[in-house]
């Protein structure tokens, strides 16, 4: 019985030893870029398209839409838009024909 336990257990950590992640000093390289200003928000949105990225953030009655390369992360621009009605429900962002779409409901609650 003990002989079947102390096998059991030799099998049950070879099992787990020869499952385990390769890790190589080298390969874990990041690069990292510039640093550029943090919005948070209290819903944000990322979008891909040509080599950027888009990132739109949405706080209130402020939406920020900020433009980043997607090569080397660099901060390419932002703009800031505080025109949105004051009762306005955001429904969802969508790409359409090289282009993007805000969606949003308006009530006089």
């Amino acid at each position: 019985m003990k002989y079947r336990l102390l096998l059991c257990f030799a099998l049950l950590f070879t099992l787990t030893v020869s499952y385990a992640q390769y890790y190589e000093e080298k390969s874990a390289f990041v690069d990292v870029g510039k640093p550029y200003p943090v919005i948070d928000a209290a819903t944000k949105e990322y979008f891909h398209h040509n080599g950027e990225i888009l990132t739109v953030k949405v706080d209130g009655k402020s939406i920020f839409l900020q433009k980043m390369s997607a090569e080397d992360l660099s901060f390419i621009q932002v703009r800031e838009y505080k025109d949105m009605p004051r009762d306005y429900q955001l429904e969802g962002i969508r790409e359409f024909n090289d282009r993007f779409y805000l969606f949003y409901s308006e009530w006089d609650g």
